[in-house]
This record gives structure tokens, sequence and C-alpha cells, in this order.
């Protein structure tokens, strides 16, 4: 069974320590369609849910491949928060006033106050041939999700995979 994160939870936990102290949203915002994709070799790409409870907050995307593939990040920031959720680790990166959570890792080397550089790596994914191997990656400012966070990658991202709207 998947354990979807309602990262807005996590966040309001750090929210407060971590907002405001990096670059500014204007760098940030300038690398909108130019992410690459965290993993060398996607299948399929989807929007991630289902959300369990009433709500209307978007889901930020599913990313499936087929093995435990190294997992690198789409973007430069600081480290603020990794935590075992369920059976697997989630990272969460802070870029100016942006937070990029992603999740199911089944190993990590970064701690929090790390500084990572695009395309660093940042663990291994979790999953098995039964349950499938799956990224699941949000994009925050604040507490709100971008809900278009497939327009932050390149096309050549976005075509390789349906990615459902």
């Amino acid at each position: 069974m998947r354990v979807y994160i309602n990262y807005t939870i996590i966040i309001l936990l750090i929210q407060t320590s971590v907002l405001g102290q990096s670059n500014t949203d204007k760098d940030f915002i300038a690398t909108k369609g130019k992410w690459k994709s965290p993993i060398d070799k996607v299948t399929k790409i989807d929007t991630m849910g289902p959300c369990y409870y009433p709500c209307d907050l978007p889901r930020g995307l599913t990313i499936q491949t087929d093995s435990n593939r190294l997992i690198h990040a789409v973007q430069s920031g600081q480290v603020v928060m990794v935590t075992y959720i369920g059976e697997n680790y989630a990272i969460i990166v802070r870029n100016s006033n942006y937070l990029i959570a992603y999740s199911c890792f089944k190993a990590t080397s970064k701690k929090k106050g790390d500084y990572v550089k695009l395309d660093d790596e940042l663990g291994v994914l979790a999953g098995n041939d039964e349950t499938g191997y799956e990224l699941e990656l949000s994009l925050l400012k604040g507490t709100k999700e971008d809900k278009r966070m497939q327009d932050w990658f390149t096309d050549d991202f976005r075509k390789k995979a349906r990615v459902a709207k």
C-alpha cells in the first residue's frame, strides 16, 4: 500500500525557520521549463494522488521507473528536512521561498543543512517489482503546491511519458 504524504503538515513544521533565507524568487522562477528529470530512465509521469480527505490541493507528480535508481536534485538548495515516513525517506530542499519535496527513498546520504547542487545525488529510490518504483515530487511556495508542476520541467522530460492533466 502506498502512503501519500500530506506535505502541508510537514511544511507547517518547518516554514517559519526556512522561508526567505536564500536566493530570490525571481532567480528560482527563471528556471521554470528548464528542470531535467530526477531519474535517468522514466517510464511514466502522472499526477500524485488520490487525496483521501476533502481537499483541493494539487498532488505533485509521481515519476515511475523500472528499478531502484539514483535520484538527482532538479534544483539546487539547502536540505531543510530528511524524515522517515512509513517505510521510506522523504527529503525537502529549499531554494528561495520554494520547497521541493522528494519522497520514496530507500536510502539517502543527505542530512538537514546539507547544500545540494543541480543534479547532485539525493538517494536511492525505494520499491520493488511487485509494487513498482515511484518517486513522489512536489513543489511548494509556503504551504501552496504548484498546480502545474510539470511545467517546471523541460519539454523533453514531458515528452518521454504521459503527464496526466
